[in-house]
């Protein structure tokens, strides 16, 4: 994705409006790379918490079995919805490196 589709994501997750940022912040997680990051992870602790669970869901698309120490304490987060993205993000990347782990 070039990088005008990139700051226009940061643009909408920093500006708003507010119903756009958790789209925005999981696109930007989809389309992004490690240059992302800065942005990403102070929305783990975002006031809205839809903003937290797509930022979690972001770690993991950039950073993969590498986000599990990052969003772990997320499964203590104040909001349900949180707690349930999280514990489903971090079941699929155990999942996975089982797959791996028994493949050896």
């Amino acid at each position: 994705m070039d990088t005008s589709n990139i700051q226009y994501l940061i643009d909408l997750i920093e500006k708003g409006p507010q119903f756009q940022r958790p789209k925005a912040v999981k696109r930007l997680g989809e389309v992004g790379t490690n240059s992302e990051l800065e942005i990403i992870r102070p929305l783990l602790s975002d006031n809205d918490w839809h903003v937290r669970s797509a930022a979690s869901y972001a770690l993991v698309k950039i950073l993969g079995k590498d986000a599990i120490l990052e969003i772990e304490p997320l499964l203590n987060d104040r909001a349900y919805g949180v707690r349930q993205d999280v514990k489903a993000l971090l079941d699929e990347l155990t999942s996975e490196l089982k797959g791996v782990n028994s493949e050896n």
